[in-house]
């Protein structure tokens, strides 16, 4: 048993539960059975001893004794019912605190669902930890580090990313053709769906942020999650998502802080993303506007000027 798990148990036991104590709880109690039973066992033991201590306490009982034996005996029994019921109240509010509710993380990945269906929203994206940069079959890179993602729906979306040499690659979809233009090269596009998004964080395990609708199940299925709450904000909370094996394609860690009233997203960190390719190992997602964008914001015809030109690169039909 680790010194954390233990600290985070006496915080527990002395009401001081720390946000990262409830979420080592929460992560420790879900997966280990033993740490379980530890739990539950300090937790009974402690609830004993808080009864214990007041059935004993000497004060009490001397004014027991000289109120006659008859008093002594229902003070005892009040006392006993008293101190019982706060220490099993105590025990189910520590316990039902600390460990994960699935019927809880259901709905919050629900009303985070919705919410993604509804408004546009622009996130601006930051390196946590690794490589910012992703070398370009041309010698240049881009950048993660300062990059821009608008979001509308589920399947539209433009990501910007500053080239380290200078300009920008811009990568995104309307949700009929997706499209690529690098600097001043020409407009790649296609309408198959699944190109051009190597570039989004987060792709190898199908963008969650970009479609949580379809990936709900996935999510469910393959990662543990857990709720935490947030201490100095009660207006938002925080959905963590472990992956439960490390043959599950995508982040080992995505943490989702969104508003508890209307679901959004306001910060997304991924967490040991894959780097075949290098790259970052963890990024931030941040969100900087709800503002509405213009409607043609998602075609790539609001990104460039109308002399570039366009090659298709859609798949050949098949005969």
């Amino acid at each position: 048993m680790s010194k954390d798990f233990e600290r985070a148990i006496q915080s527990a036991l002395d009401g001081e539960l720390t946000e990262y104590n409830s979420s080592l709880l929460n992560q420790t109690l879900g997966s280990d059975s033993n740490a379980l039973e530890t739990y539950c066992g300090q937790m009974h033991m402690h609830a004993l001893l808080s009864w214990r201590s007041g059935i004993l306490d000497s004060k009490s009982r001397g004014k027991d004794e000289r109120k006659g034996s008859s008093f002594a005996t229902k003070s005892h029994i009040w006392s006993w019912s008293g101190w019982a019921a706060a220490a099993l109240l105590i025990l189910g509010f520590v316990f039902f605190s600390v460990m994960p509710s699935p019927a809880t993380a259901a709905a919050a990945l629900d009303i985070m669902r919705k919410a993604a269906q509804a408004g546009d929203r622009t996130y601006s994206i930051s390196v946590v930890k690794g490589d910012s940069k992703i070398a370009m079959k041309n010698g240049h890179a881009f950048t993660y580090e300062g990059a821009k993602l608008h979001l509308r729906g589920e399947r539209q979306f433009v990501l910007v990313l500053p080239i380290s040499e200078g300009g920008e690659r811009i990568t995104g979809s309307d949700g009929i053709v997706n499209w690529d233009i690098v600097g001043h090269g020409p407009v790649k596009q296609t309408n198959d769906l699944a190109r051009f998004r190597s570039a989004l964080p987060g792709e190898q395990q199908d963008a969650i942020f970009l479609d949580l609708t379809s990936s709900l199940n996935q999510l469910s299925s393959d990662y543990d999650l857990s709720l935490v709450n947030i201490a100095d904000d009660q207006a938002q909370a925080r959905l963590v998502a472990r992956k439960k094996s490390t043959n599950i394609p995508g982040p080992r860690v995505m943490e989702f802080t969104y508003r508890r009233n209307s679901g959004v997203i306001v910060e997304l960190i991924l967490q040991g993303l894959p780097r075949a390719k290098g790259g970052p190992e963890a990024l931030r997602l941040t969100l900087t506007s709800e503002a509405p964008l213009p409607e043609k914001f998602f075609t790539h015809h609001a990104h460039h000027e109308p002399s570039r030109s366009i090659r298709d690169e859609s798949p050949s039909p098949q005969n």
